[in-house]
């Protein structure tokens, strides 16, 4: 925890003479609030946040595709590269999905998918039947 004490608040006003290294402040945008106000002033992107969209519709295209074999031969270190730690998450999706064809189910379905930087997140939703 890093705590800033100030004796005089006007050091935070608005001055030619004053000016803040925002990459200083990227460790706080786990918070939300920072983090929001990052992205509303085009501080913080989606790209800077490792949401790739096209790497999700690349992996959502095989598991709809129900071609879940072909995850075997995915380069894990650069998938995360791409698409950042959250890519690790992909392995719930297979292993659902797997488990699901197994017992005979159909091929999933894309529901809904979205990438919302005031999150950070990218979320998708599928289903089989």
């Amino acid at each position: 925890m890093v705590l800033l004490a100030i004796d005089d608040p006007r050091q935070f006003l608005p001055s030619d003479l004053l000016t803040f290294r925002l990459e200083r402040l990227y460790p706080l945008a786990r918070y939300s609030y920072i983090n929001n106000e990052m992205i509303a002033r085009g501080e913080r992107t989606a790209a800077q946040m490792h949401l790739n969209a096209e790497a999700d519709q690349r992996f959502l295209k095989v598991l709809i595709a129900n071609r879940l074999e072909e995850f075997d031969t995915w380069n894990q270190s650069a998938l995360v590269a791409e698409a950042g730690i959250g890519s690790m998450e992909l392995h719930t999706w297979i292993a659902g999905a797997a488990a699901h064809k197994i017992a005979g189910g159909n091929p999933p379905e894309l529901s809904f998918y979205s990438v919302t930087p005031e999150l950070g997140i990218a979320a998708g939703v599928v289903h089989g039947e």
